[in-house]
């Protein structure tokens, strides 16, 4: 490795003096999917003046993408380039390493490129309704999955309830496809996982209708009783285009305003346009295909996304920030095993009421056992909150 590091920062300083620019190589780290080379620019130039070279340094390196952004912890320049060799993120392993002290209706996200943790409190006041957006093969769906997932892991049922609602193609080609394939045992469901448009329609009428309610109870000073739902849509942008799509959008907004009263709503889509759907507190953007479609689905501009490498390369954007993170995955049979032991606690806790006692959810056995998947990367660094709401 280190001596393909150095072929790298010998072509980045060729091709950066071809373009007229005195740009040294001053050092990098690693992160699960980037080598992260530090430039020592010139007094005068700035980060942004070395964008022209971008294709070029892409080409000399042999990669398919690389991006300019300023180091996590220093703001030092820094050029991101694919590493050969990468590694991936395992979401059980995260989420346990994080299970003591993950806050109630908090999703694991991935790890930042320091290594350290990324969770995402959905309840918290600055982050409301959260879109998921990017080109095909960014991972959004895999995102999803892993989110609802881990939300299962660190929440009760009688906590937390899921919605989840596929309405891309492949959700709609049977019961083993789509995106919520593996959860359908999951105890934290509020029905079956919902696949078609018309039966979409219904639960999200639905939970249109729980966040009125709520507003109206809190609007007369009652109490807000029940569990925290939290909706997951894939495939929205696909459903709006449709011949109801302007009715979907009306309920989608009514669902996003109930992000003070229990209600969440998590959306993904391949459209950038769904950006102006509603007034987005937090965004996780993937892979796009120009700097435009980036800027309209992150909201702010410059933040590369077109230079992302997909399958789970993402950028989270809230209240200005942008952290890159390569999101957590769990295979297939690793979900199914983990829904089968979620589903078990909770056959447990029946049990242990019946008989006069209570089994506590966050007992081990909520979690997978220890080497039920390979660790993977588990870098280095605390556990970083997008937004812990505390």
């Amino acid at each position: 490795m280190e001596r393909i590091l150095d072929q790298q920062a010998n072509t980045i300083e060729a091709v950066l003096a071809a373009h007229g620019l005195d740009v040294q190589v001053a050092g990098g780290t690693l992160s699960p999917r980037l080598i992260h080379f530090t430039l020592a620019l010139p007094p005068g130039l700035r980060l942004g003046g070395l964008t022209p070279a971008l294709p070029d340094l892409a080409d000399g390196l042999g990669v398919d993408a690389v991006r300019l952004a300023p180091a996590v912890d220093s703001g030092a320049p820094t050029l991101e380039v694919p590493r050969p060799d990468p590694v991936p993120v395992r979401l059980l392993p995260l989420a346990r390493s994080v299970a003591a002290i993950a806050p109630p209706c908090t999703a694991t996200l991935g790890r930042d490129v320091s290594g350290a943790p990324l969770l995402l409190r959905l309840d918290a006041p600055e982050v409301g309704p959260v879109l998921i957006s990017g080109a095909a093969e960014a991972g959004k769906s895999a995102l999803l999955r892993s989110m609802a997932l881990s939300l299962a892991l660190h929440n009760g049922p009688d906590t937390l309830r899921l919605l989840l609602v596929d309405l891309s193609g492949a959700g709609r080609r049977g019961a083993r496809g789509g995106t919520w394939a593996d959860l359908t045992g999951l105890p934290h469901l509020v029905g079956e996982v919902v696949r078609e448009p018309a039966e979409a329609r219904l639960r999200l009428r639905w939970a249109a209708r729980l966040a009125s309610g709520r507003a109206a109870l809190a609007a007369a000073g009652e109490p807000i009783e029940g569990a925290n739902l939290v909706v997951l849509i894939d495939g929205l942008d696909a459903a709006l285009t449709g011949r109801d799509g302007a009715e979907l959008a009306e309920v989608v907004q009514t669902i996003a305003g109930g992000r003070d009263l229990g209600v969440q709503l998590v959306a993904a889509g391949h459209d950038a346009a769904l950006s102006d759907l509603l007034d987005w507190g937090a965004r996780v953007v993937g892979r796009v295909p120009s700097a435009e479609s980036a800027a309209q689905a992150a909201g702010v501009r410059g933040t590369g996304a077109e230079g992302l490498l997909g399958k789970g390369d993402f950028l989270a954007v809230l209240g200005g920030e942008v952290i890159r993170m390569q999101a957590g995955f769990a295979g297939g049979e690793e979900i199914r095993r983990t829904v089968a032991l979620l589903a078990e606690c909770v056959d447990d806790e029946l049990a242990a009421a019946v008989g006069g006692g209570r089994a506590g959810w966050n007992a081990p056995r909520a979690m997978p056992p220890a080497g039920a998947a390979n660790s993977g990367h588990q870098g280095r660094g605390t556990v970083r909150l997008v937004k812990s709401g505390s």
